[in-house]
């Protein structure tokens, strides 16, 4: 399992999202959501999770399943568990060995405001 230093709000495994979550902290995710995230902080998605909406984010780490947009200011990385279908939109793409991606990815700048569509 993968933590942050400092959690803010998890979704266990045991539990199913359905909605949106806007948080000024971050977020892990070991359940299901089906519904986007925006956070100022990073966001976790552990090797239980499953993920299907836009999430938005300062650093996205992704060890589980998700389907949609992955948005960070810095990276977002992919480790060997990983499988993703979507695009991306970071400074920095890091995926390990192992990692599964069928997408888009955009790199751009974090400190210019980002002008893609929600799709």
């Amino acid at each position: 399992m993968i933590r942050q230093k400092k959690l803010d709000v998890l979704i266990g495994a045991m539990c199913t999202i359905k909605g949106d979550i806007n948080t000024k902290g971050s977020v892990t995710v070991e359940g299901v959501i089906e519904g986007d995230i925006i956070a100022d902080g990073d966001i976790v998605f552990a090797k239980s999770a499953k993920a299907k909406g836009q999430f938005t984010g300062a650093n996205i780490i992704l060890s589980g399943e998700a389907e949609g947009i992955l948005k960070a200011k810095k990276y977002i990385k992919m480790t060997s568990t990983a499988n993703f279908i979507g695009d991306t939109y970071a400074l920095s793409l890091i995926s390990d060995e192992g990692a599964k991606f069928t997408g888009k990815c955009y790199v751009v700048e974090s400190d210019k405001e980002d002008k893609t569509r929600k799709e």
